[in-house]
């Protein structure tokens, strides 16, 4: 089963910010609608209250009340319009409408069973429904000069018209909670940006497989330094010996073998391989194999100019490297590896051959893939994985005569000189 690929870096900033963000805003958002909803209601009934209160004062009402004069609904109906509520009645002790919006419902009994308490002198507020619907009532008794209740008054807001009000202030809420996710969208887009071009525009993916690849490529560096500073040692430990025994003639005969051999293999490396940085390497990973007895030998047609970019020397030292361990390590001890490096048309060809018993079978270029056992097998997938990145090509087939035959192909810049 084909394992889906993970997300980018981008698109986890995105989905981290809209996690935390999301809810952190649907709380806020919902508190702060709790609340102004609470305050929509508190502000309304107060309203309603103050328009009670001024109706409850008001002499026409009072008088109409307490001795029938008439004007009681041409001041409630003043009210109400200056207002906004919905409704001004005005009621008589028997509970019965003076004052109403609709002039036909006057002079018949208040409905929604909520205002007894009104005539035993309490000021309330209450829900109910009544002829208009339902909405939210506020009662206030009716007193004449000498403190006598001779009725009372209701103010109601009906609910629709709260409902509307809620409605407006959810809208307003929402398009804030809106506001804050696309601001915070957008500063994780530019989070991301910012940490992309920091990083080179790579995922943490891909900086751990280049850390991986690099330090495979310093191991393959100590390796064959220690290689060459082990040869070092053993023939300066020749040269010591040589010397404190006397032997000069001896010791002149092996200098000079020495000095044609270095001449030789140094010779030819660095006439066919410009690079100082690859022409080295090949030269301490050849006196490494020296020291298994296996000689490493560069075709005479090799030819590398300088690089235009070092990025490809680096792809070149890791695949080499790594073809030149598989092939050691394939010969065991005594042997020769044959190595060409070549570059034409802007492409490099490596081609490290060997003489051991050939290919395995199974994919040798799969990660962890070796017939050596177990924490293995992770050379040839760092090679694969260098050509791949680098857009070349990588090939390995069974040498005729016997061995093996490890072939990459990498596009190669050559430096441009002015």
């Amino acid at each position: 089963m084909t394992k889906p690929p993970s997300p980018s870096l981008r698109t986890r900033i995105l989905l981290l910010v809209c996690a935390t963000l999301v809810p952190a805003l649907l709380v806020t958002g919902l508190l702060v609608s709790w609340q102004m909803e609470r305050h929509t209601r508190a502000l309304l009934e107060e309203k309603a209250g103050v328009i009670a209160a001024l109706a409850a004062q008001d002499e026409a009402v009072v008088g109409a009340l307490a001795a029938g004069r008439p004007g009681a609904q041409a001041c409630a109906e003043r009210l109400r319009l200056a207002s906004g509520v919905d409704y001004v009645v005005v009621l008589d002790l028997a509970g019965n409408r003076i004052t109403h919006p609709n002039p036909a419902l006057i002079g018949g009994p208040f409905k929604g069973g909520d205002d007894r308490e009104v005539f035993r002198g309490r000021a309330y507020t209450s829900v109910a429904e009544g002829t208009l619907g339902t909405a939210l009532r506020v009662f206030r008794p009716v007193r004449d000069p000498e403190g006598r209740q001779v009725g009372a008054v209701v103010v109601g807001v009906l609910m629709k018209g709260i409902d509307h009000h809620l409605l407006a202030v959810r809208r307003m809420v929402l398009g804030g909670l809106l506001l804050g996710l696309a601001a915070g969208v957008l500063g994780a887009f530019a989070v991301a940006w910012r940490i992309k071009r920091v990083l080179l525009g790579m995922e943490p993916g891909e900086i751990a497989a280049a850390l991986q690849e690099q330090l495979a490529g310093v191991k393959l560096y100590a390796d064959a330094l220690r290689g060459q500073t082990h040869e070092f040692m053993n023939k300066l430990h020749v040269i010591l010996g040589l010397a404190r025994l006397g032997e000069l003639e001896r010791l002149t005969a092996y200098l000079a073998d020495l000095a044609r051999a270095a001449d030789d293999d140094v010779g030819a490396v660095v006439r066919a391989v410009k690079d100082p940085v690859l022409a080295g390497f090949l030269l301490a990973r050849s006196a490494s194999a020296r020291e298994k007895n296996l000689r490493v030998t560069l075709a005479p047609d090799s030819e590398v100019p300088a690089p235009g970019a070092p990025g490809a020397v680096h792809d070149a030292i890791t695949i080499l490297g790594n073809f030149l361990e598989n092939a050691a390590e394939a010969m065991g001890a005594g042997g020769e590896i044959g190595v060409l490096l070549r570059v034409e048309e802007g492409r490099l060809e490596i081609r490290v051959e060997d003489r051991g018993p050939g290919l395995p079978p199974g994919p040798i270029f799969a990660k962890g893939f070796s017939t050596k056992g177990p924490d293995r097998g992770y050379g040839l997938h760092h090679a694969r994985q260098r050509v791949e990145a680098a857009g070349g090509l990588l090939t390995a087939q069974d040498r005729e005569g016997g061995g093996a035959t490890f072939r990459a192909v990498i596009p190669f810049p050559e430096e441009v000189r002015p």
